[in-house]
């Protein structure tokens, strides 16, 4: 089974762009969250992820910088463009966490 849940923040505003597909266009999003470590209080993991379709645009639309995010997802790889085998997560569910105080 390919399960992973995360809770983590984003170091950025999440952001979504149109991508084509063979049923048609549908938002994609590309971000990383930081992922507090279990060994060291002031040692985060950043962690990439991604998300497809309404997904996406719901990050996109709810999530900004500094906000809390539970995600539950399957762990997924990719090449990059210099041929380097990297890991993500693609995001199946999420849940609101935190806001950021001051938003």
């Amino acid at each position: 089974m390919n399960n992973v849940n995360l809770i983590g923040r984003f170091g950025k505003d999440p952001e979504t762009v149109t991508r084509k597909g063979s049923n048609g266009d549908f938002e994609s999003l590309m971000s990383s969250i930081a992922v507090n470590s279990n060994d060291k209080k002031d040692e985060s993991y950043w962690i990439d992820i991604h998300a497809m379709g309404k997904t996406a645009e719901n990050i996109a639309k709810y999530f900004k910088k500094g906000d809390r995010i539970g995600i539950n997802g399957e762990l997924t790889n990719y090449k990059d463009k210099n041929g380097i085998t990297r890991y993500s997560v693609k995001v199946n569910n999420f849940d609101f966490i935190e806001k950021k105080e001051g938003k």
